[in-house]
């Protein structure tokens, strides 16, 4: 599958973080890694775009705030899986961070004050709409990067609210095609009318 390399790179560094609070065995890692690979195998399966890498990555992203009580139920569960809940839960991020993973790049932001972003993969794709390029340093802070990329999202909703809304025009012309007939039946009848009353003032 196409998403087998982001995936597999997100679950390695996810794995790493989890083995520096603790030594862990080889088979606890390799359940954690395959547990967390085929969740996100499953989760990602519909909503993976190649040609519109940011399209979805919302729905893609693993996020994982201490702070907030907020961890990804996919960590979670992949961590169960394999005996190491605890030391999930003492990962050494303590700003907390966002990891969207997209086709094409696996971008990790920390939610600091003075968020940071970290590109830990990036493979050419057939797309212009890469989250990040790497080839050129951030031009403006991340919390606005991070805010734009919300705001693209609200415009793509907006847009296919008004596809929704150009469909329902389109399912309503037969009723307009109607009130022309209409339209045209009420001229022709005035006409008429005024043929009438000129007749009637030549007699």
């Amino acid at each position: 599958k196409l998403m087998k390399e982001e995936i597999n790179v997100a679950c390695n560094w996810w794995a790493q973080q989890i083995s520096e609070v603790a030594a862990l065995n080889t088979e606890q890692i390799n359940i954690f890694k395959n547990q967390l690979s085929l969740q996100l195998e499953q989760k990602y399966e519909k909503h993976w775009y190649e040609s519109e890498p940011i399209r979805g990555s919302g729905y893609r992203s693993l996020v994982y705030d201490k702070q907030k009580n907020s961890i990804e139920n996919v960590l979670i569960e992949a961590a169960k899986s394999a005996k190491i809940y605890d030391n999930l839960l003492k990962l050494n991020l303590p700003s907390g961070i966002i990891m969207w993973v997209d086709p094409g790049q696996v971008v990790i932001k920390h939610l600091s004050s003075r968020a940071k972003v970290d590109i830990i993969f990036n493979r050419p794709i057939n797309s212009p709409s890469l989250r990040l390029s790497i080839q050129q340093p951030l031009s403006q802070p991340p919390s606005q990067i991070a805010n734009q990329n919300h705001q693209n999202h609200q415009i793509t909703n907006n847009q296919q609210n008004s596809n929704n809304q150009n469909h329902q025009i389109t399912n309503n012309q037969p009723i307009n095609q109607g009130q022309s007939l209409n339209s045209i039946h009420n001229n022709v009848t005035v006409t008429n009318n005024n043929n009438n009353n000129n007749n009637n003032n030549n007699n």
